[in-house]
C-alpha cells in the first residue's frame, strides 16, 4: 500500500499531538488540566490586579489580603507540578525573576544611610551562604558518586527529598519562599 504524502503528514502531526498531550497531562499531579491553568490564571488576574489599583482606595491591610490570596493559590497550583518538570520551573523561575527585577531598583521607600550597617547586612548574607556551600562540597565530596546519594553524607537536597515529595509539602514551600522573598524586597 502506497501512503501518499499528506496522509503521512497528518499522521505524524496526530502522533506529535498526541505525545505533546501526554507530556502536558503528566506534568500535573492534579490531572485536571482546566482547574490547574484556571487557578493559575486566577492567580496571574488577583497579583496583577493587586499591582493596578490604587493604594488611595484600600488601606494597606487590605491590600495585603489579594497578595496573600494570591500567593497561597500560586502555592498551591504550583506545588501540584510534578517534580523536575517544566511547568514547575517556569512556576519558580517567573517570580524569582520578577523578584530579583523589583529588588535590583533599590527599597521601596528611602532610608537614612547608617554606618556600619553594610558590614553586619553581608555577614548576616556570608555566612549561611558560606556554611550552606561548604556544606554541600563536603557532602558531595563524600559520596561514592556525583549521582548516587549517600545517607551518610546527605545534600541538601537529599534531606529535603522527603518533605518536596508530596503535594502538600510543594505547596508550604513555595509559600515560604514566596514569604521570604517578599520580606526581602521589602528591606
Amino acid at each position: 500500500m502506497v501512503v501518499r504524502f499528506p496522509d503521512r503528514l497528518v499522521r505524524a502531526a496526530r502522533t506529535s499531538a498526541a505525545r505533546v498531550r501526554g507530556t502536558i497531562r503528566r506534568q500535573f499531579i492534579t490531572r485536571n488540566r482546566r482547574l490547574a491553568f484556571g487557578l493559575a490564571l486566577a492567580a496571574v488576574v488577583i497579583g496583577v490586579a493587586t499591582v493596578h489599583v490604587s493604594v488611595a482606595w484600600f488601606s494597606p491591610a487590605v491590600m495585603v489580603l489579594p497578595l496573600l490570596a494570591g500567593g497561597l493559590l500560586y502555592a498551591a497550583v504550583a506545588g501540584s507540578f510534578s517534580r523536575y518538570s517544566w511547568p514547575v520551573t517556569v512556576a519558580v523561575v517567573g517570580p524569582g525573576t520578577l523578584a530579583v527585577a523589583i529588588g535590583w531598583q533599590g527599597p521601596p521607600r528611602p532610608r537614612p544611610v547608617r554606618a556600619g550597617v553594610a558590614a553586619r547586612r553581608a555577614a548576616w548574607w556570608a555566612v549561611p551562604l558560606v556554611t550552606g556551600g561548604l556544606w554541600e562540597l563536603t557532602a558531595l565530596a563524600g559520596q561514592p558518586s556525583l549521582t548516587t546519594d549517600s545517607p551518610a553524607h546527605p545534600t541538601i537536597s537529599t534531606l529535603t527529598d522527603p518533605l518536596l515529595a508530596s503535594h502538600l509539602g510543594r505547596s508550604l514551600f513555595l509559600a515560604s519562599w514566596l514569604i521570604l522573598g517578599g520580606w526581602l524586597i521589602e528591606r
